[in-house]
């Protein structure tokens, strides 16, 4: 099961403008931001570490990868990506990939950012799919071993113990509550960075596995394939 939450904004002191085609008819009303695109993403990245979300995965700038690290887990390397965005230059739009584990749930956080885009498209967005952090290492445990049993029935109520929750089953805990006070507490340090202008916030629970993170983002997931 996934939890997903997804945070849209624009920014604070944004500039619409008419774009291309011959006549009001045909032309594009578009959004250019008060921030250069690497100065975007530096910010973004304190907002990131402020919240405790360190470890990315993967950059684009526009359509070009400018940063890679497969095995992105406990250690903090956003200062090696925006290290390696200085060094893609200058772009329209970036595309970040990070990973994150608190005390429930693993996240798979995609963070999307343009400083020129169509008005009517959100500027920032952060989509986090997440998982119970138990749930993660049961699926990798089971492609390890290949017949893993259903955990004993959640072990006779589903008590689990190593991750310091109490006592419960995995349905018991409010799984979109807990992304939505994530979400929170990130969107706070967000907004203290970039100035976001009448920010959103949703959450839901995929039962159909259309977000599934390991089907997404392979083996960006702690304790995933």
């Amino acid at each position: 099961m996934t939890f997903v939450g997804l945070l849209e904004a624009d920014l604070q002191g944004a500039l619409e403008y008419k774009a291309g085609g011959i006549g009001p008819f045909f032309q594009e009303a578009r959004a250019e931001e008060p921030l250069e695109l690497t100065e975007f993403l530096s910010r973004v990245m304190q907002g990131l570490r402020k919240a405790g979300v360190r470890s990315a995965v993967a950059l684009f700038i526009d359509d070009a990868e400018a940063y890679s690290d497969p095995e992105a887990g406990e250690t903090d390397n956003l200062d090696a990506v925006l290290a390696a965005a200085d060094e893609a230059g200058q772009g329209a739009s970036f595309y970040l990939t990070l990973v994150h584990q608190d005390d429930a749930l693993s996240h798979v956080i995609t963070v999307e950012g343009a400083v020129d885009h169509p008005a009517d498209e959100a500027a920032f967005t952060v989509l986090d799919l997440a998982r119970f952090f138990d749930e993660a290492e049961e699926d990798a445990d089971e492609d390890d071993d290949g017949e893993e049993e259903e955990d004993g029935a959640l072990e006779e109520a589903g008590d689990v113990e190593d991750d310091g929750l109490p006592d419960i089953t995995f349905d018991e805990r409010d799984g979109e509550a807990l992304v939505e006070a994530f979400l929170q507490k990130l969107l706070g340090e967000l907004h203290k960075q970039l100035a976001l202008d009448e920010p959103e916030l949703e959450t839901w629970t995929d039962w159909e596995g259309e977000y599934d993170p390991d089907l997404r983002y392979s083996s960006a997931l702690p304790g995933g394939t």
